[in-house]
């Protein structure tokens, strides 16, 4: 999630991933978006992108690239974007695994 302010927090909730069981016991979850705020869901294949000398993307580049959206109220487009130009300047077009961001703003 990524607050209006630019701090971004992960929410970390327990269970599989989806598609992997049908019915994969997730637990409800509740969190709050003051307006400005963006709840950011992405694909392992934006964490897993590798370089050319196979280091993954992950995590801490993908808030880097959260962190890095100046506006206190961005489009998702904006954010998006700012994910994708971190990927491709990290692992160039040669990413192997499929790439989707879900991006909801509150407003």
């Amino acid at each position: 999630m990524r607050r209006a302010d630019g701090t971004v927090v992960e929410l970390t909730e327990p269970g599989l991933l989806l598609g992997i069981d049908p019915d994969p016991g997730f637990c409800p979850c509740c969190i709050d978006l003051s307006p400005g705020d963006s709840l950011v869901l992405v694909t392992a294949g934006i964490t897993e992108a590798r370089s050319a000398d196979g280091e993954f993307f992950g995590e801490d580049r993908l808030v880097d690239a959260l962190a890095a959206v100046r506006s206190t109220t961005p489009t998702a487009t904006a954010v998006v974007e700012s994910i994708t130009t971190a990927v491709t300047a990290f692992a160039g077009n040669a990413t192997l695994d499929d790439q989707a961001a879900l991006v909801i703003i509150a407003i």
